[in-house]
């Protein structure tokens, strides 16, 4: 199993910052084109990516996790949710 997935930049819709009160670590969210069935587009949630090329990233798969499942969806999430979550990431990551 690989341990890095590749993400286009033309499939991140939001990066930011948390902030929480146990650090600030970046983050990414990102349409996953790989995982869609039925139409479907998972959006998930990355703090461990780096550019490997001009547009193109690699997710680490320890440090991601799934955010919702359309974009319909992600825009009835609250940037609160979006940095709970994405701190849950980088916790999942560091275990």
């Amino acid at each position: 199993m690989k341990s890095y997935i590749e993400v286009k930049e033309q499939n991140i819709i939001l990066t930011g910052v948390t902030h929480s009160p146990w650090g600030k670590h970046k983050f990414i969210v990102y349409l996953d084109e790989n995982n869609s069935e039925r139409n479907r587009i998972n959006v998930r949630v990355s703090t461990d990516y780096y550019e490997v090329k001009k547009g193109v990233y690699e997710c680490c798969i320890y440090y991601d996790r799934g955010l919702c499942n359309t974009i319909d969806e992600f825009r009835n999430i609250t940037i609160g949710e979006i940095e709970r979550q994405a701190y849950g990431s980088y916790m999942d990551g560091a275990r």
